[in-house]
């Protein structure tokens, strides 16, 4: 079991808490709960960031399948392998030029 108050990650400099990179957790556990998961595969297409860490924790905890995606990989590259996954449900950031073909 993890202490809220100690260090879980060092990002840049600063100092991640178990219970921040917890509540991140569950935010992005809320969005994966709203959706019908049930042969869902999630890629993640996120930078090297805490977000990170914690929706593939998320992932996990919900018991759904993910893809870790390498956001620097071509786009045909991405799409070829959320094809091959199954992938239907990407969690990303706002910017990013990654979707879901036929989407």
């Amino acid at each position: 079991m993890y202490k809220e108050s100690k260090a879980s990650i060092i990002y840049n400099g600063n100092t991640i808490k178990y219970a921040h990179l917890m509540n991140i957790k569950r935010a992005i556990m809320s969005m994966i709960d709203s959706r019908n998961t049930e042969k869902s595969v999630i890629g993640i297409a996120l930078p090297r960031t805490p977000e990170l860490i914690a929706s593939m924790l998320a992932a996990i905890d919900c018991r759904v399948p993910f893809v870790p995606l390498d956001i620097n990989l071509p786009l045909d590259r991405l799409n070829i392998i959320m094809k091959s996954a199954g992938v239907n449900i990407i969690i990303t950031i706002h910017g990013m030029d990654i979707a879901l073909e036929n989407a």
